[in-house]
Parts: C-alpha cells; sequence; structure tokens
C-alpha cells in the first residue's frame, strides 16, 4: 500500500539538522517526475520492477535492491518502466551532508547508482517514525540521525571508488612513480607519502597495496 508523508521541518531542523519534508512509498504504474529544479536531494530505493531515471544526459534502468542518490536541483526525471514497480522514496537537504553532496555532484558521480543492504533498514525505521509520531523537536533530531547514517552508508562505497580512480590516475600520468624516483634514497615516511597525495596514512597504505601487491615499506 501506497505512503506519501510531507511536513514542513522546524526552522531549527532547517538550519543545522538534516531535514526531510517528505517520504513515502510508490508503486503507481503511472508514476513520472519530471522537473526542472527541486530544492531537495533524493534516495530512492527499488523495491519491484524497475525504476527509470534520466538527469544529466544520462539514463539509469535501477532493478530491485539498488538504490539511487541523487540532487534534484539539476533538471531531472523518473518514472516507472513496468506495472509492478515499487520504490521507498526519502527526500532530504541540510547542512550536515552538503559539502558531501556537493563535492560529488562536482564531480560527475550524482546520480550514483548503488545496491543497498543494511541501508534499507533505515529506510523502514524512517517510515515507520513517520507514520505512527507527530513531529516534535525529538523526532526531527532522530529523523535527522537515521537520514545521516543512511546516507553516508550509501556514499561510503562510492568515495572508496572515487580515491581508488584518484591513486590509479596518479599511477597513470607519473607523478606517483616520479614522487618515489625522487625520495629513492630517502627514509620512507609514510605520513609524508600519504600527505602529498592527500589522503590518510591508512588509506594510502591500502591502495598501494591493491595497485602493487606489496606494502610501501617494501618500496
Amino acid at each position: 500500500m501506497d505512503q506519501r508523508h510531507f511536513y514542513t521541518p522546524s526552522p531549527f531542523a532547517e538550519k543545522y539538522l538534516l531535514a526531510s519534508d517528505g517520504m513515502g512509498i510508490e508503486s503507481n504504474p503511472k508514476f513520472l517526475i519530471d522537473r526542472d529544479y527541486f530544492y531537495n536531494h533524493l534516495v530512492m530505493f527499488v523495491l519491484s520492477g524497475t525504476l527509470c531515471v534520466e538527469q544529466g544526459g544520462k539514463t539509469f534502468d535501477i532493478a530491485p535492491g539498488f538504490c539511487i542518490l541523487m540532487t534534484l536541483t539539476e533538471p531531472h526525471k523518473y518514472y516507472f518502466k513496468e506495472k509492478n514497480s515499487k520504490i521507498m522514496w526519502f527526500h532530504f537537504r541540510g547542512f550536515p551532508v552538503q559539502t558531501l553532496i556537493s563535492d560529488l555532484s562536482a564531480r560527475g558521480c550524482l546520480p550514483s547508482v548503488t545496491k543497498f543492504s543494511s541501508e534499507l533498514m533505515d529506510a523502514q525505521q524512517l517510515l515507520l517514525l513517520r507514520k505512527n509520531s507527530q513531529i516534535n523537536a525529538a523526532l526531527e533530531f532522530h529523523i535527522s540521525s537515521v537520514l545521516y547514517r543512511m546516507i553516508l552508508h550509501l556514499s561510503a562505497s562510492l568515495f572508496d571508488r572515487l580515491q581508488d580512480d584518484s591513486l590509479w590516475g596518479l599511477k597513470q600520468n607519473h607523478p606517483y612513480l616520479d614522487y618515489l624516483d625522487q625520495h629513492v634514497n630517502a627514509p620512507v615516511n609514510l605520513d609524508d607519502m600519504a600527505a602529498n597525495f592527500h589522503m590518510s596514512r591508512f588509506h594510502f597504505c591500502h591502495v598501494f597495496q591493491k595497485m602493487f601487491g606489496m606494502s610501501p615499506l617494501h618500496i
């Protein structure tokens, strides 16, 4: 059964929290959204059928078990391709994730399609909270915390791929290898090497091992 819950977030939530002015479940076969701009970001979980999303000159056919993270501040269109399609959706906005969303968008990474798992439990909890509770300050804090956890989970694998792709690009363009050549006679300092490529020490070691099959301590 379809659900749609809309409300106006408080000024406090708009300023300090991760706010959602709408969430729900949609299964209408004629479902179609076609807009130039909407002041929100969006997550849609595909529960059955196929969801089609068009944005930025790209088209995504999203199958059950996958979700899409996108910003609605650019022209967008989404609709069902099959009659039995069903999604769970959440609008969200707010400063706690705005830098993250802006960075992903600037890199051309949104919309982003990701396979979901534990995030669905967060999504179901949000709908249950909204369905059975009156909006108040405590609930707005709770909604914000669950939304924040969900968005971070969905973004984590994407940022891992971005970091890996960045270092692969360094390998192809040689500054990484140039750095090693320039410091071949110097003692290995992992902190300096990681900082040179704007990474944490842990992530630098992880990606180096993945690329070269050895620890940077063994170069």
